[in-house]
């Protein structure tokens, strides 16, 4: 009897510590969005292994582009249907300007961008903000998006 008891305290003890654990914070691990603390989504992220850890809100409608640098995008559940919730992508193993088969195989703050022959990753911009593409590059309008596009070189 004593033995079980000792099992149940321990078991006890065990749930109260789990329950009382700090929120997980930007880009730390999580299992789903209760796990993050306040404004944080618990999203998937490529890299050498899918992870999920907790990024930034943001609204697609009205963000391209983070306050981080990230890249506003809208999430997708493991079998790619759209959810009503955006975030602010940490970003995947692809560096800008390697080939890509989405955005989210991109590095911080890149959108992967069918260029007609082929998919590379292209840093996210503003069509109205001159300083917002690196020298020798103007950002390029997205279809059907407003002022968001991505840079790319100046012809």
């Amino acid at each position: 009897m004593a033995q079980r008891l000792t099992y149940a305290a321990l078991l006890l003890s065990a749930f109260a510590f789990t329950a009382c654990s700090d929120p997980a914070q930007l880009g730390e691990p999580c299992a789903d969005t209760a796990d993050c603390a306040d404004d944080l989504r618990c999203f998937e992220r490529r890299g050498a292994e899918v992870t999920q850890v907790c990024m930034a809100g943001c609204d697609a409608d009205t963000v391209r582009i983070c306050t981080d640098g990230s890249a506003c995008i809208g999430a997708v559940d493991s079998d790619m249907v759209p959810l009503d919730e955006d975030v602010c992508y940490l970003g995947g193993p692809v560096a800008l300007g390697e080939l890509c088969t989405g955005t989210l195989d991109c590095a911080a703050g890149g959108l992967c961008i069918d260029t007609g022959t082929e998919q590379r990753c292209f840093q996210a911009c503003f069509t109205d903000d001159a300083a917002g593409c690196p020298t020798g590059e103007t950002c390029a309008p997205l279809q059907m998006m407003g002022n968001k596009g991505f840079c790319q070189a100046t012809m």
